[in-house]
């Protein structure tokens, strides 16, 4: 995006998942290598190229291994839990921040070859998700700071824990949910239900039976 052709709405830059901020280089010494590497790539592209090839054989075969490991890399519920603060004390509005952020660290994590993400991979993964989230009105100049990620991490690390295991459908999530964060499931004929939604015993026995005459009739077929 080209700040100079005008800045999208809150809302349509919620739906980029990542961001990165294109600045000058204002270094005399990185502008000068630069032209030295242009004059060199103009001169003999093909000795440039090959000067280059193992680099750039490296990082592929690093981003190969990253694209393997990436469906094994556990994320602790602890890092989850520091995901969401960060978002919540941002200001992000919705949940595609903390899903995007997810992302970003397991994906962090298998480029630098760990089996499971820490820390630094939150913090660098702040910077890439929630830069451009920050803008609640157009032309804002709202931006994220490292000591803000910093606070964000330790009022999560002061939230009570709980050794319970936490069940996910997604088996990159290894991680521990407090009891009081998991959803109580009733079961259909639960004194919950007559309670607070008035069903009595008779009510129910003529759902049931309603129901089991109909499948065996072949009503609702």
């Amino acid at each position: 995006m080209n700040p100079e052709e005008g800045d999208l709405r809150p809302q349509l830059l919620d739906r980029f998942g990542l961001c990165v901020e294109i600045e000058g280089i204002r270094n005399p010494d990185t502008r000068l290598e630069i032209i030295r590497r242009r004059m060199d790539f103009e001169s003999d592209p093909q000795a440039f190229l090959a000067k280059w090839a193992i680099s750039e054989k490296d990082l592929a075969e690093t981003i190969t291994t990253a694209q393997e490991m990436l469906p094994k890399i556990t994320i602790p519920y602890t890092l989850l839990k520091m995901i969401v603060q960060i978002c919540i004390d941002a200001g992000v509005d919705g949940h595609r921040g903390d899903i995007a952020m997810m992302k970003v660290v397991k994906t962090l994590a298998a480029y630098y070859g760990k089996r499971e993400p820490d820390e630094d991979d939150v913090r660098e993964a702040a910077q890439l998700v929630l830069a451009h989230r920050m803008k609640k009105t157009p032309f804002s100049n709202e931006s994220l700071n490292e000591d803000s990620i910093n606070d964000s991490i330790e009022k999560s690390k002061m939230q009570p824990k709980d050794g319970s295991a936490y069940e996910s459908e997604d088996p990159s999530i290894r991680s521990e949910i407090p009891e009081s964060d998991k959803t109580t499931q009733f079961a259909p004929d639960s004194s919950f239900q007559k309670k607070t939604f008035g069903i009595s015993p008779a009510t129910e026995n003529r759902r049931y039976c309603t129901g089991k005459c109909g499948a065996q009739n072949g009503y609702g077929k």
